[in-house]
Parts: structure tokens; sequence; C-alpha cells
């Protein structure tokens, strides 16, 4: 399951969404936006905080959690 803030989560819902469609996606706070300025994007994947510099490390780094489960 994806849990992220549409808002402060630093990526594109619709990316997420595409690049994610057979799974759970939750949107919501996960309490670690602080504004989130830094262009860090951020999200719970299956109850683990990832955090990542851009779309495709991210991408990258939830693919890795959600296979290894």
């Amino acid at each position: 399951m994806i849990v992220m803030c549409p808002g402060c989560s630093g990526i594109d819902s619709d990316i997420v969404k595409k690049e994610f469609k057979d799974e759970k996606i939750v949107f919501g706070c996960i309490g670690e936006c602080g504004g989130r300025m830094d262009g860090t994007i951020v999200a719970m994947i299956d109850g683990e905080f990832v955090e990542a510099r851009s779309e495709a490390e991210f991408i990258i780094k939830t693919r890795s959690i959600l296979n290894s489960k």
C-alpha cells in the first residue's frame, strides 16, 4: 500500500496512479510535510518511510519495497 499526501509528497499523484495502478493508493497526511520545499518526494510504502530526490528514484525505491513483500 502507498500512502501519500497529494499536496506535500512532492510528486504528481497521477504519476503514482499510472506507475502503480495495481497497488492500493491512499491519499492523506503522513505527518512528514513541514512544507517539503526542498524538492524531496516522500511517502509511506507498506509502512516504510520513503524519501527520494527524483521521480525516477522514488519509483525505483517504491518498486523495490513492494516487490520484496
